[in-house]
């Protein structure tokens, strides 16, 4: 599992000698809140939307969450960035991001453009990963940011869920097929072998033997291949084969393929873990 969570803050007030312990305060918290859920933390900072867009493009969208304040103060020197709203919109060209806003002021202005922009541009995606909070209160400010950090945890802690249903589904069909061959569960023999040998002695047949060989690529992509950054899609991904098998039934070509943290294939996986299960421990 990727541990590595980054967020960015954005904050005139950082300029502020009297106005910034608050947002260093923020950000203190934040970074206990991520350790305290297993993750390494790298926060950075910065007091204008200038010094974010002259990031570069690969290390922005390297972003886990980026949190700003709305009142920028002018610290921009950009007509089309003004405020933190233009910076999301203008993050949001060049591809999907976590945006966290808040603001002490009125949250008029804020809903008024974003109005305009789901008006002119259409995006069906405009709100899918914004949030804005008031910070008049500031537990109210700091609980919300809890609450979106967990959100983001949760989507990224689904591939670590997913490792341990196929160690789990994968083992108990090890030691069953193990027992079935007169192995005892201490027995080393790979996957790979009890799988073979179980299809050679006609205790599953060629369509199990099909689907737990698939099921074997994708558990080993899971448990030994690292997360890796695609530039391309903007998302961390798995590879793992896909099998095409021919015609004799026991041969097979490998297709490489990507499984990543939002996948829509973990929910086809699951069920086909538990209906293989259901299938093979009688």
């Amino acid at each position: 599992m990727r541990l590595d969570f980054r967020v960015l803050i954005v904050d005139d007030e950082l300029d502020d000698p009297d106005n910034k312990r608050s947002i260093l305060e923020y950000k203190r918290i934040i970074e206990e809140r991520l350790k305290l859920k297993g993750f390494i933390p790298y926060i950075e900072t910065y007091k204008s939307a200038d010094e974010v867009n002259s990031l570069a493009t690969s290390k922005k969208k390297r972003i886990d969450l980026y949190i700003s304040d709305n009142n920028l103060g002018g610290n921009g020197s950009g007509q089309e960035i003004q405020e933190g709203i233009d910076l999301y919109f203008h993050l949001k060209k060049e591809f999907q991001c976590d945006f966290l806003l808040y603001t002490r002021s009125d949250k008029e202005s804020i809903i008024q453009k974003l109005i305009e922009d789901l008006t002119s541009k259409k995006d069906p995606n405009l709100f899918t990963k914004f949030s804005f909070v008031s910070r008049a209160n500031k537990n109210e400010w700091h609980a919300f940011t809890y609450e979106l950090l967990n959100h983001i945890v949760k989507r990224r802690e689904e591939i670590n869920n997913l490792r341990g249903l196929f160690a789990e589904k994968i083992s108990k069909i090890h030691n069953y097929l193990k027992n079935k061959n007169g192995y005892n569960e201490d027995d080393d023999i790979d996957f790979v072998d009890i799988l073979s040998k179980s299809f050679d002695e006609n205790i599953i047949d060629q369509n199990k033997w099909q689907r737990l060989t698939k099921l074997r690529f994708i558990r080993n992509a899971l448990l030994h291949n690292e997360e890796i950054y695609d530039e391309s899609t903007d998302k961390y991904k798995i590879k793992y084969y896909e099998l095409k098998f021919r015609k004799d039934g026991r041969q097979y070509d490998k297709q490489e393929q990507w499984l990543d943290e939002l996948s829509a294939n973990y929910a086809s996986f699951r069920r086909e873990l538990d209906l293989i299960v259901n299938e093979v421990v009688v």
